[in-house]
């Protein structure tokens, strides 16, 4: 299958391959990186769930700190033509 190929290639090309999968099944996060290792390779997976929920909490932020910058710039905006009436 793909996981076959998938380390076929590693093997052969020395080439490292990452990834990050979410599992359909339980909505997990699986990092899994794969090495050349000797005359082999090496497969690691890594759950990275928590990781993947501080990641979308911290773009949430910085969504909320664009549009409260965006907020306050317009409100500037409006400050300064209210001055030049």
């Amino acid at each position: 299958g793909q996981t076959l190929d998938i380390l076929r290639q590693v093997r052969e090309t020395g080439q490292p391959l990452y990834q990050e999968q979410q599992l359909p099944q339980t909505g997990r996060w699986l990092a899994i990186s794969v090495t050349q290792q000797d005359d082999g390779v090496l497969l690691t997976g890594l759950d990275i769930t928590e990781l993947k929920a501080i990641q979308a909490q911290q773009q949430h932020w910085l969504r909320e700190l664009e549009e409260s910058q965006r907020s306050a710039e317009t409100l500037g905006e409006l400050r300064a033509s209210l001055q030049h009436r």
